[in-house]
């Protein structure tokens, strides 16, 4: 990961967002991380990328990596998507790892367009994933109900209404889904 940071070139983004570039070309390959994670971690893309003729912009979401934040969740991870868009997009192919790919799901549902979209062991379902750490942790069931309730009211939307599996329906781009 340091020698990859240390090839490509950091891109600062409004609302304090860091991506890095690799490569020169016109046509843009947009990689989005997972929860916990950043930007340099899919750099094992890059080089095959890079030399299929691409330049490979890689996001650090909200509060991740290079990027200013204090908290995240799979909405502002989406509301970065659509601004990198906005900002150096469109992109001619977006891979989204793990929430990356949710995120992604959710930008593509809200506008954001590209031909073709990898989404990598993406949760299909933000409320089985909201489900099963309530579990992991011990919750009561009446707890775990009160527990979404308050991740919906603290993102701004349901777990419910960010289902990728529904959502990803609405996209048209060709998906390889893994």
């Amino acid at each position: 990961e340091e020698e990859k940071e240390l090839q490509g070139k950091r891109i600062s983004l409004g609302n304090g967002l860091s991506a890095i570039k690799w490569g020169n070309s016109g046509q843009q390959v947009l990689l989005v991380h997972g929860w916990e994670s950043r930007a340099t971690q899919m750099a094992g893309f890059v080089d095959a990328i890079v030399d299929a003729g691409f330049q490979v912009i890689a996001l650090d979401g909200p509060a991740h990596g290079h990027s200013a934040g204090r908290q995240a969740n799979p909405l502002m991870f989406a509301k970065a998507v659509v601004q990198v868009n906005d900002e150096i997009g469109p992109f001619d192919a977006i891979i989204g790892h793990s929430m990356g790919g949710s995120a992604v799901a959710i930008a593509m549902s809200e506008g954001v367009t590209c031909s073709k979209v990898v989404l990598i062991s993406s949760p299909s379902s933000i409320t089985g994933v909201l489900q099963r750490f309530a579990k992991f942790i011990g919750l009561p069931p009446e707890s775990t109900e009160y527990f979404i309730h308050k991740i919906g009211e603290n993102v701004g939307r349901s777990p419910e209404a960010l289902n990728v599996a529904e959502l990803i329906k609405s996209v048209s781009s060709q998906a390889l889904i893994i």
